[in-house]
């Protein structure tokens, strides 16, 4: 066996779906495609209604657990309560079963689906001594290093990430750091691309979504999709459709958690800016099969996170895939480099309404005049303002990101070997 090499790698994936769950299958997929014996350890439903081939571990990871409340005041802080012992149990159970795992299979690496500090003191103790003790290389994909929120009090957060970090010898990256202090010197930082989504076979009609969205023919429809959530700006697009009524716009997607903003809140902002006609909202769980469809209906796609979201987004990809144009803001990040670099769509100002409705005005504007140019009208567009999403997707490869990750842990093995 040569020194250094990788042959086997657990995979910790606590989430069931979302970004951290599509980035973590098509990874593992990735890295077994060149020779590596991988296992996902994840939540009974883990990608529930896709076949899966990656080996997985269900069992041992409990599933998404919905807050349960009587919904009357008087139970609030019950219910809150409950939900904080249900994520602390959740998060510091997921690592204590990832460390059984890891002794009895042995693996050469574990790879973290995404860094949590999160009560790293209740659980980071046997990863350390099977990261210093065993040689097990540990490394984690570093979705959202530049962090603004914390759980406690200061001194907690920051004890929190430092233990955290404690036991990992590599990070993954999307695009290099404002400020390598961040992360701490011993962990070896490489920059990969997040890879492209593959896209099944439409088994929905585009045109019969968008029948079902309401959204008129000359209308332009812009599409959010995914967890709603408080940083993607949903009440700005609602705000600045008030402001550009060629516009239409459907959120298909489920409330995250019980600490964002309801999807009642954003019916009744609709309501109250007089665009309720303008909106479709679909709470709602889209198959793998129907993704293609629902892209398809939408003529542009909605990124709006805010100023304190740094990290790359799989909707850009999937939006790539689709070839369809999006509206975005970000903070800076790889979201924001590469809907720039690859002219992807329009990149807005984050947080700021009356940027966001002028990027919706132009692209809507800009749509319309390419739908009159189809019918042999008008002057086409220089070339330079063309999407390109071709090198775009040959940039945003997983096999790239698999083989950059592969060579970094290799080199890890062998500094530990030898130290």
């Amino acid at each position: 066996m040569q020194q250094g090499s990788i042959h086997s790698i657990v995979i910790l994936c606590p989430a069931a779906v979302g970004g951290a769950a599509e980035h973590v299958y098509y990874q593992a997929r990735a890295l077994q495609e060149l020779g590596v014996n991988v296992s996902i350890l994840c939540p009974p439903n883990y990608l529930e209604n896709r076949p899966l081939d990656v080996p997985t571990v269900r069992r041992l990871l409990p599933g998404d657990v919905k807050g349960r409340g009587s919904g009357t005041p008087g139970f609030v802080g019950l219910q809150r309560l409950r939900n904080a012992l249900v994520f602390f149990a959740r998060v510091v159970g997921a690592f204590w079963v990832l460390a059984w795992v890891v002794a009895v299979r042995r693996p050469d690496a574990v790879l973290v689906a995404s860094f949590m500090e999160y009560f790293s003191p209740f659980w980071v103790w046997p990863h350390l001594l099977l990261s210093r003790l065993c040689g097990v290389i540990y490394a984690a994909n570093l979705q959202d290093p530049v962090r603004s929120w914390r759980l406690g009090p200061k001194w907690w957060h920051e004890l929190s990430v430092r233990l955290a970090f404690a036991p990992l010898s590599v990070a993954l990256i999307h695009e290099l750091l404002p400020d390598r202090s961040i992360v701490p010197s011993h962990v070896v930082l490489v920059q990969v691309p997040v890879g492209v989504y593959e896209l099944k076979s439409g088994q929905v009609d585009s045109e019969a979504v968008r029948r079902g969205w309401a959204a008129g023919k000359d209308q332009v429809a812009f599409l959010a999709f995914g967890f709603i959530r408080d940083n993607k700006n949903l009440d700005l697009l609602i705000r600045a459709l008030a402001q550009v009524p060629k516009a239409f716009l459907a959120v298909v997607g489920r409330c995250q958690s019980s600490t964002n903003k309801p999807l009642q809140y954003y019916r009744d902002l609709a309501v109250s800016c007089g665009v309720a006609g303008r909106v479709h909202f679909s709470e709602e769980f889209v198959p793998d099969e129907n993704l293609a469809g629902y892209f398809s209906a939408a003529d542009i796609i909605a990124i709006t996170y805010n100023e304190h979201f740094h990290s790359q987004s799989g909707v850009l990809n999937v939006a790539a895939r689709c070839r369809k144009l999006v509206l975005a803001s970000s903070g800076d990040g790889p979201l924001k480099s590469a809907v720039i670099k690859f002219r992807l769509g329009m990149f807005v100002k984050p947080d700021d309404l009356a940027s966001t409705a002028e990027g919706m005005k132009h692209l809507c504007d800009d749509l319309i005049q390419r739908r009159v140019l189809e019918r042999g009208v008008g002057n086409p567009r220089q070339q330079n303002e063309q999407p390109d999403y071709q090198a775009y997707e040959d940039y945003a490869s997983w096999r790239t990101n698999a083989e950059i990750l592969m060579q970094t842990l290799s080199g890890a093995r062998s500094a530990s070997a030898k130290s």
